[in-house]
């Protein structure tokens, strides 16, 4: 056979072996995993697969091809055409083997690359994971603890409801986020996953006792049951007391597993918010034991009998305003069985029937009137003193009076405020905080509206009030209006008294009551104000104080506390005030302006000081003993535009030499105040206070 009948067109020389490069072949133990079923051929003793043999055919130099030779050894005759196919086929095969395993050892490669890649993609997720996650749990937290911290300065029940259900969904989601991490034995950690459970526990709770709220408000206000009473509806609530309470003991122990330094800027919010808890706990323990108490006093057994006091702040009075009006309100079971209010002097003309035996004015009163009569009862530095006057000529009436709730015009002005304005059309003119006084004011010393069913010149306010009531029902918040109420209460604006000892208890048990405690700290000073000059000046009065500290090497103290009244009229203020007589047409005669502005507000002032003070004594002056403190009192006379000023100077023996501390407590009603602290070579201003100031020396 000739090599050009099993490859046509050959020219040149056959070479088998690889064009471009040597093939090199790999011993057979390394190609084990090379199928070479096939290969073998039973005429083939035996192939030598070193990679040094080559099979080389040359055209033109032999003819005839019988047998393979290696190197001019004849091995054996086989078929050429079969061996050269056997040959090719082994060489592809182990060619495919060869790049096989090239591929095999770069795609090794590229996954050790691969793998490395994937390590560090899948740290870096890792660490941006923990990364967001501590932020997003420290944004969680935070939010949530102001929104927690701040429930008292929300505006609106809605509001309130709000930040609740926010806080409550933030911190289970902080809780969840938190949870792989608690596990680890760390020191912060665990104070982490405590807080973030106080905050949580907290918040549901404050959600569990909003829905309470929310279920009690509807059940009264749907109830029209007459064989259910609506204080039957809290006594069922009264059980849930008992769980509440157990709640609180629950988040109050996982606060003590807080450990935090003192030093720590966290520390003081803990404490901060321990502190409110324990505080709602002990309200709530009080309330779990003594919930017959509560029920007395909320109408459940008896009917309760209310006076309620309507004061005018333009008129100062020590509890807190001249008593222009009031009325009688009589509850039982939470429904309302009568309330009749009149105007005070309407009160006066039935009790001077029986009021035979007149009782000589107080000292400060000789000035418009030489007897003592209901509209001026509130005149004692106490409300409890004052309480029980008022009690002295009701009586004589034959009328048993259970509580006095004295209410402030300002308590109106909130409100008012909360609802942005009402229109009144009887006599066209939006009624707000702003214009309140003055309008009424006005209308009433005129005796424009002496009409209607109770004839008297005050008739015009007890028409606004029935459309403010109005106001209120329509757009029912009750939350809000609550808040203004608890507000108005913690300011000692709104004052309940009880005449029975154990309810007054509970009142002040849970903060509806009030009860000054003047010495609580070494240094105090309350002035006691008292308008006596028959007027509405005080609307105009600007109250500055400023107080001198000096320490001696002895620990006695010498102060002086200086009081300064300024008569801010203005000709706006007459302009506007007689625009608003022309627009109503009355008359601007000389009383009516003088009763408005243009007169002397005259004040009657007694000022409470600690009771071991050395007061020094004017000829204008008298001191005296009250309780357990000593009072200056002295009348003060201010003219339009001008200011007056008195000084009263004392000393505190200091004989334990304790650090100095000085409170000035604020008269209610006065809705702002100036005061600066002197001590040695320096001084402190603050303006437009509005509470009690408090001053602790350096």
């Amino acid at each position: 056979m000739k090599l050009n009948d099993i490859f046509n067109n050959l020219e040149k020389e056959v070479d088998l072996t690889p064009d471009k490069e040597e093939v090199e072949i790999e011993p057979l133990n390394e190609l084990s995993e090379v199928n070479l079923e096939g290969l073998q051929d039973e005429e083939l003793e035996k192939i030598d697969l070193r990679s040094k043999q080559k099979l080389k055919a040359s055209k033109n130099k032999t003819k005839i091809f019988d047998s393979l030779c290696k190197k001019g050894k004849l091995k054996s005759k086989i078929d050429l055409k079969t061996q050269i196919l056997k040959s090719q086929s082994l060489f592809n095969k182990l060619t495919k083997a060869k790049f096989y395993k090239n591929i095999f050892r770069e795609f090794k490669k590229l996954n050790e690359k691969k793998t490395t890649t994937k390590v560090s993609i899948y740290i870096l997720l890792v660490f941006f994971i923990i990364l967001w996650d501590k932020f997003l749990i420290e944004y969680l937290v935070k939010s949530s603890f102001y929104k927690l911290e701040n429930i008292e300065k929300v505006s609106s029940f809605n509001e309130l409801e709000d930040n609740i259900s926010d806080a409550k969904i933030n911190l289970i989601f902080a809780d969840i986020l938190f949870k792989p991490f608690s596990v680890i034995p760390n020191r912060e950690i665990k104070n982490v996953n405590a807080a973030i459970s106080v905050w949580k526990e907290s918040s549901i709770l404050l959600w569990e006792l909003l829905k309470q709220y929310e279920s009690v408000k509807n059940q009264l206000l749907e109830n029209t049951s007459v064989e259910i009473y609506k204080s039957e509806i809290l006594e069922e609530k009264l059980v849930y007391l008992e769980e509440i309470e157990f709640k609180l003991d629950n988040i109050l122990s996982k606060i003590d597993k807080i450990s935090l330094n003192p030093n720590d800027e966290n520390y003081s919010k803990i404490e901060r918010f321990k502190i409110k808890l324990l505080d709602l706990k002990s309200k709530v323990n009080y309330l779990n034991n003594n919930s017959e108490k509560l029920l007395s006093l909320l109408w459940h057994y008896n009917t309760k009998r209310y006076f309620l006091v309507f004061q005018n702040n333009d008129e100062i009075r020590p509890t807190w305003g001249f008593m222009w009006s009031a009325a009688i309100l009589e509850l039982f079971r939470w429904d309302v069985k009568s309330f009749e209010k009149k105007d005070i002097y309407a009160y006066e003309w039935v009790i001077d029937k029986n009021y035979k035996e007149k009782r000589q004015a107080p000292k400060w009163l000789y000035q418009i009137s030489d007897v003592f009569h209901l509209r001026d009862a509130n005149y004692y530095l106490d409300y409890n003193s004052s309480s029980s006057s008022i009690n002295y000529f009701l009586n004589k009436w034959w009328y048993d009076i259970d509580w006095i709730v004295y209410i402030n015009m300002n308590s109106v002005l909130k409100i008012l405020e909360k609802t942005g304005g009402i229109y009144f059309e009887e006599i066209d003119e939006t009624i707000t905080s702003e214009n309140f006084s003055e309008i009424f004011s006005i209308l009433v010393e005129a005796k424009t509206y002496k009409t209607w069913t109770l004839g008297t010149p005050k008739q015009i306010l007890f028409d606004f009030a029935k459309i403010l009531e109005e106001k209120i029902l329509n757009d029912w918040n009750l939350g809000a209006y609550l808040k203004i109420i608890f507000d108005e209460i913690k300011n000692r604006e709104l004052v309940i008294h009880s005449f029975s000892k154990l309810e007054n208890e509970l009142l002040m048990k849970l903060d509806l009551s009030w009860e000054n405690n003047l010495n609580e700290t070494l240094d105090f000073a309350y002035p006691v104000f008292t308008s006596v000059g028959w007027n509405k000046t005080d609307r105009y009065i600007e109250r500055t104080y400023e107080k001198y500290i000096t320490q001696n090497n002895d620990c006695s103290i010498d102060t002086n506390l200086k009081i300064s009244l300024h008569h801010n009229y203005t000709n706006t203020d007459k302009q506007r005030i007689i625009d608003l007589m022309n627009k109503h047409n009355i008359e601007a005669t000389d009383k009516l302006l003088n009763i408005q502005w243009n007169w002397t507000n005259k004040q009657f002032i007694r000022v409470l000081l600690p009771k071991d003070a050395e007061i020094q004594w004017f000829n204008w002056a008298t001191i005296k003993q009250f309780n357990s403190t000593s009072y200056i009192d002295f009348y003060m006379y201010t003219n339009p535009g001008e200011t007056k000023t008195y000084d009263i100077k004392y000393t505190i023996k200091n004989s334990e030499c304790r650090k100095y501390d000085f409170k000035f407590h604020k008269q209610s009603w006065i809705n702002r105040y100036n005061i600066s602290i002197w001590d040695k070579s320096w001084i402190n201003e603050y303006n437009n206070v509005t509470t009690d100031f408090n001053y602790n020396k350096r």
